[in-house]
């Protein structure tokens, strides 16, 4: 389970353009640290393939205590999560 977050933690920091105001800076700042956009790409990766079954598995802890919330997160979360894939 704590694969996918750690990737995403792990991402936001290597980031080279999280403190960017525009699209110039942007892409200015992805040009000059070439490896570190590699390394978010691999870890964005690492995150896609492994954030969903980190969610099932949560869910299956849960889903006995509360099971039409756990449906809903489920309902909710899947899709965004298999969407992070369209932002890399």
């Amino acid at each position: 389970m704590p694969v996918g977050p750690a990737a995403v933690g792990a991402l936001r920091y290597v980031l080279p353009y999280y403190g960017a105001t525009d699209n110039a800076e942007i892409v200015s700042a992805a040009t000059r640290h070439r490896g570190a956009e590699s390394a978010v790409l691999w870890l964005g990766l690492v995150a896609v393939l492994t954030l969903v079954p980190g969610v099932i598995a949560a869910a299956r802890l849960c889903r006995d205590a509360a099971p039409r919330l756990t449906g809903w997160a489920l309902g909710l979360v899947v899709p965004g999560y298999l969407s992070v894939g369209a932002l890399l």
